[in-house]
């Protein structure tokens, strides 16, 4: 599966002739007369000088790590879209709200991680610039303007509402850092009694005697509370209606909240008045709505199963209509309400999108408060968002481009940018009293859907990525870390992430499998520095054709290994040809979900098995201790061995490019079951292969025009050819605990880098023989500066405490310093 997902648009707005959209980390402008892409924000640039960082309001030296905005160069953008062009990385990873004024010059928009709600201007070209950026105390759950449009009214999920203008300086908007304060540990054991939270006490007490403890410090936004609230905040938008004694407006804020409510709260500076509350919801509600036409009403929805229809300024509920998924589905929960003006009507047309549906319910509302369902539209994928533009009454309608119709976790089978849908368009109008569609804006749509976005990794923040690259060939302040099989049966969590799911298929669910490789990113967060992909090195001979099992207690079982080369199975695996592609795409599903979700925390090792274990496996039926098939093959039918081994170094070259095109950022082949040959045999059944795939994968992945990747072969036990791995072609190699870290740097001489290589049973003791270990591979290795990749030396074995996997990465962060 070639890495051709592109981010959807998340949020899509209409102003003036001007559709805006984010999608990723990014905004865009395009013309709605022809679909021309105007601008697109931030800009990619070869460079950003530091005069332009300096320049830009997030990046004040007083705000906290957090909320600054990052903005830096990256590779050149591979893919169909400005290849010549840089990649530019931002601190955050998508825009979750985007607004536009009332005079539709401007666009607000927030940007996730870093909070920051940024102001832009519209120009008449339409191109987009950013005219300030302030730092929102906590996360915004909704945007709005008041009556004028010169103020942004923020509601956030702490339950405050508060308004700042639409203009103006950034001095005017950000008020002193606040001081930094001393981080205290509060707790003692009298009040700490379990062990993990006593653990988690050390810990703390730990850092803060070394003084690795980070106080957060930071800008604070000037802004007027005009609310505060006791439930979290889900929604929020404003409403006016004529006075009765003088020509001007009377205006309300209207806030959602989680505990099912509506709150009518005067419009400022009266804020503190609450007229009326909404109430008959049973389930927390999402979205409202007021239609421009129709000011005296409020549509409202969230997870019950009706639409609702208010009298907001008596808090009067007029009609309710249902809403709810089919039968058998997940619950229902509204992702949008939209309203548009109908010509020749007083009435207004409703339009409703379920989380994770195509459906786009529609509904006309009458001005008693009277809603009828209409014909719904079906459109290619989910919706996510809806822009109306009542000059013309079309429709556009951005729809996800990158999960399956109907589900918010299945990625789609084919992410071919040829055909990915990114809006639609239609029209809208009245025909014998009901609401009727026809697709429109042809022009517009089919130039926005084939200009694209951006491929779903080509924004992320690669500087861990780098940090890693460099420690392969530069002196480091410590040495990466990960460990094998850092994601599985150690971890509580992956046991309630498992379930009573096989693990072969968890192994095939790319959302399960990608939620189980995070796991330890997640745990040891700050601590480790690599995540390996959750999969096994048997989805091979599974996808030539060969059943494996995973029998509890036992491991994997072959119910039909190959018995001799004249048993029929044989020459019907050597000769059948294998889609790779094909057969294990849910792994490549499984890394470009995870790439997605680790957002360059840290990079993604990719692996598979080596040919010669693999055949281990094959011919033994299963795990073994005297490997009988195994050596029978070798000295009974060695050319067929060979001809197998060829054929699986083949495949395991194709798959490992694959991962790669898929988001892998190194690979790693393991030997499991290199110990059991002696020196000659390795040098003639292992190595020949090992070296096949190290010389062919750079090959093919040049085919494929990606760049090459470090790659790492594990051969466990195999300590006699430590100097023939250096030269195979490698750029790491494993080394088991059999090693003694100080004779292998030496051997190696600085030719590769070293991965390893701790006794995996260190972790069953005290955390006294843990630091003696640590100290002997710090010593070892050279001081762990240069050329020394941190790991076990096979493994994490069952029954071991994560705590103490944790005291072994802080052992070597504290020891290789």
């Amino acid at each position: 599966m070639a890495l051709k997902a592109q981010y959807p648009f998340h949020c899509i707005q209409y102003a003036s002739g001007v559709i805006v959209a984010s999608a990723g980390p990014k905004l865009y402008s395009f013309s709605a007369t022809d679909g021309r892409k105007l601008s697109t924000w931030p800009e990619s640039k070869t460079s950003i000088s530091g005069e332009a960082a300096a320049n830009d309001p997030a990046e004040g030296s007083d705000g906290p790590p957090e909320k600054k905005r990052k903005i830096s160069p990256a590779d050149t953008a591979k893919g169909d879209h400005d290849e010549n062009q840089a990649i530019v990385t931002t601190a955050w990873s998508s825009i979750p709200i985007l607004i536009t004024s009332p005079t539709g010059r401007h666009v607000v928009a927030v940007t996730a991680e870093d909070k920051y709600i940024r102001v832009f201007d519209i120009n008449s070209e339409g191109v987009l610039s950013q005219l300030n950026a302030r730092p929102a105390p906590r996360k915004p759950c909704g945007l709005t303007f008041s009556l004028d449009g010169n103020t942004i009214i923020c509601a956030d999920k702490g339950g405050d509402v508060y308004s700042i203008p639409l203009l103006g300086s950034e001095e005017d908007f950000i008020l002193p850092s606040r001081p930094k304060k001393q981080f205290k540990v509060t707790a003692n054991t009298s009040v700490v009694h379990s062990k993990r939270n006593l653990e988690s006490l050390r810990q703390q007490l730990r850092q803060v005697e070394r003084g690795d403890v980070k106080t957060k410090s930071g800008p604070i936004i000037k802004r007027d509370v005009l609310l505060g609230h006791v439930s979290m905040l889900t929604d929020i938008t404003v409403a006016c209606l004529p006075s009765s004694t003088s020509s001007s407006a009377y205006w309300y804020i209207l806030t959602a909240d989680r505990d099912e409510q509506v709150r009518v709260s005067r419009g400022s500076p009266q804020t503190h008045v609450v007229e009326a509350y909404c109430l008959g919801h049973e389930s927390f509600i999402s979205k409202l709505c007021v239609p421009a036409t129709l000011q005296h009403l409020l549509v409202s929805g969230g997870g019950d199963d009706y639409l609702f229809v208010w009298d907001w300024r008596n808090g009067q509920l007029l009609h309710k209509i249902n809403i709810a998924a089919e039968q058998g589905k997940n619950q229902t929960v509204v992702r949008g309400i939209w309203a548009t003006r109908l010509a020749n009507t007083s009435s207004a047309a409703i339009f409703v999108a379920l989380d994770g549906s195509r459906e786009l319910l529609s509904f006309l509302l009458s001005n008693d408060g009277k809603i009828t369902a209409q014909s719904s539209l079906q459109a290619s994928g989910n919706i996510l968002d809806l822009a109306c533009n009542d000059e013309n009454g079309t429709i556009f309608v951005s729809v996800d481009s990158c999960h399956e119709p109907g589900s918010t976790k299945a990625w789609k089978n084919n992410f071919d940018s040829a055909a990915q849908m990114l809006i639609q368009g239609y029209g809208v109008g009245v025909r014998d009293g009901k609401l009727a569609f026809e697709p429109t804006a042809g022009q517009v749509v089919d130039s926005i859907n084939a200009q694209g976005t951006e491929e779903v990794l080509a924004g992320v923040d690669e500087s861990a990525w780098a940090k890693t690259q460099k420690s392969l060939s530069e002196n480091v302040e410590r040495p990466p870390i990960w460990v094998m099989r850092q994601a599985g049966r150690y971890l509580p969590e992956y046991h309630e992430a498992k379930g009573n799911r096989d693990f072969f298929e968890c192994c095939r669910s790319p959302e399960i499998a990608s939620t189980l490789t995070l796991q330890p990113i997640e745990r040891f967060e700050g601590l480790i520095d690599a995540a390996i992909i959750f999969s096994d090195i048997l989805v091979i001979p599974q996808a030539m054709g060969m059943t494996v099992e995973m029998i509890d207690k036992k491991g994997p079982s072959f119910p039909e290994p190959l018995i001799s080369p004249d048993d029929g199975q044989y020459e019907k695996i050597l000769n059948k040809v294998v889609d790779v592609k094909k057969e294990l795409d849910y792994v490549y599903k499984a890394i470009t979900v995870t790439r997605f979700k680790l957002k360059g925390r840290v990079p993604l090792i990719g692996f598979c098995g080596a040919p010669w274990t693999l055949l281990c496996y094959m011919v033994e039926g299963g795990g073994t201790k005297l490997f009988i098939q195994s050596k029978k093959w070798i000295y009974k039918y060695p050319n067929e061995s060979k001809a197998m081994l060829q054929k699986i170094a083949e495949l395991c070259v194709e798959y490992l490019a694959l991962q790669v095109a898929a988001g892998a950022q190194l690979v790693q082949v393991f030997d499991s079951w290199a110990g059991e040959l002696s020196p000659a045999t390795f040098k003639e059944f292992s190595l020949p292969y090992l070296r096949y795939i190290s010389h062919h994968l750079p090959k093919r992945l040049q085919e494929l025009k990606l760049d090459p990747v470090p790659m790492t072969v594990f051969a466990k036990g195999a300590w006699y050819a430590l100097d023939e791995l250096c030269t195979s072609g490698y750029n790491v190699v494993g080394l088991d605990w059999l090693h003694d870290p100080a004779e292998a740097f030496k051997i190696a001489g600085g030719r590769v880098t070293l991965q390893g290589n701790a006794d995996p049973g260190i972790l069953y003791g005290d955390h006294t023989a843990i630091t003696k270990t640590v100290e002997n591979m710090v010593k070892g290795f050279g001081g762990g500066k240069k050329g020394w990749i941190a790991n076990l030396g096979h493994g994490i074995t069952p029954f071991v405490n994560p705590d103490d996997l944790r005291f072994f990465f802080e052992e070597i962060h504290r020891l290789s310093r």
